[in-house]
């Protein structure tokens, strides 16, 4: 087994290790009678109506997917993203998911390197609508505690990093300086793969009308899936007995959504997990209602996800492209 495998196993090892030794501390603090309580106050129409918003935000998100790939078919790329479903549940699922939607429209994309580009640049944009809710709301609601600035701080960063990257990309002066700032790569073999590569992608941004009005498009419809990702926490909550208003629980989302990033697990559990708990007893909920709450979102994560695949494998039939 060469180096590169010897590292992807371990990482593999060390995200499910990482992810069970999360679950069980947060297991361990949860009031199991509370729980059960929580569970058996929901109602199916509720669990339905959040199946509903969740399935309505992964298509929100594979059209964001789609409005920047310029001249693709909406239904082929649809078809992909929901097929890809399963990979992102994967440790290191950021990767392994974009790599399948990729590989997924070999067939049906007319130019598989537009679609690479679009990937990239979705992937890049993908944290700005969370923080951009974030931001606002965390500032209004958590600046008061001791590390509120910090936090505030740390996301600008990030944010600002996001937007930089791609205005990069979107720039022919800013391409052309990364490419010759990752020249280096090429005096390795793999490293000039990779660097072959992302001249194929940055050559697959000329001239494509990547506009910024498809930025901001894109960034709109992430930001309306994280809105309705976030109606399936305020959907289930308050049949719980979690009363918050409707800022709190798109704040819930966020934050829970950021922490799952910044802690190496499979599918963000456990962390998304200790999140909910600790934001919703913050609030005054039972950490057996929170617990409930995040479990139900985990498994409705997992139902929605075999539901998309289902839909992307039943539906439909690529039709090959003109390749480039």
């Amino acid at each position: 087994m060469d180096k590169s495998k010897k590292q992807k196993w371990l990482k593999l090892a060390l995200g499910l290790i990482v992810t069970v030794a999360l679950l069980w501390f947060v297991f361990s603090k949860v009031n199991w009678v509370e729980f059960l309580t929580a569970l058996s106050s929901m109602n199916l129409l509720s669990v339905a109506l959040a199946l509903g918003f969740m399935l309505g935000a992964r298509f929100l998100y594979g059209m964001k997917w789609w409005v920047l790939a310029p001249g693709e078919r909406l239904l082929p790329m649809i078809r992909a993203y929901f097929k890809a479903q399963p990979f992102f549940m994967l440790p290191m699922g950021g990767f392994t998911g974009d790599a399948a939607r990729i590989s997924l429209m070999r067939r049906g994309a007319k130019d598989t390197y537009k679609v690479a580009s679009a990937t990239v640049i979705d992937r890049l944009t993908m944290p700005l609508p969370t923080l951009v809710v974030t931001l606002p709301l965390f500032t209004l609601m958590g600046a008061r505690l001791p590390w509120g600035g910090w936090a505030v701080a740390f996301l600008i960063l990030i944010a600002v990093v996001c937007a930089g990257s791609v205005a990069l990309l979107l720039s022919q002066r800013g391409r052309g300086l990364l490419l010759r700032v990752l020249s280096f790569l090429k005096r390795w073999k793999w490293g000039n793969k990779a660097y072959v590569q992302l001249e194929k992608t940055a050559s697959s941004l000329e001239g494509k009308n990547v506009a910024a009005w498809r930025v901001v498009a894109c960034v709109g419809l992430g930001f309306l899936g994280d809105v309705a990702f976030s109606m399936v926490y305020a959907s289930l909550g308050p049949q719980m007995g979690a009363v918050l208003d409707f800022s709190e629980w798109i704040w819930l989302f966020a934050v829970a959504s950021i922490a799952t990033t910044l802690v190496y697990t499979a599918g963000g559990l456990g962390v998304r997990e200790g999140a909910v708990v600790g934001i919703l007893a913050a609030k005054g909920v039972a950490t057996g209602t929170g617990m409930t709450l995040s479990l139900l979102y985990t498994g409705l994560n997992a139902l929605s996800i075999l539901v998309c695949w289902c839909l992307g494998s039943l539906f439909g039939r690529d039709r090959p492209g003109n390749k480039r």
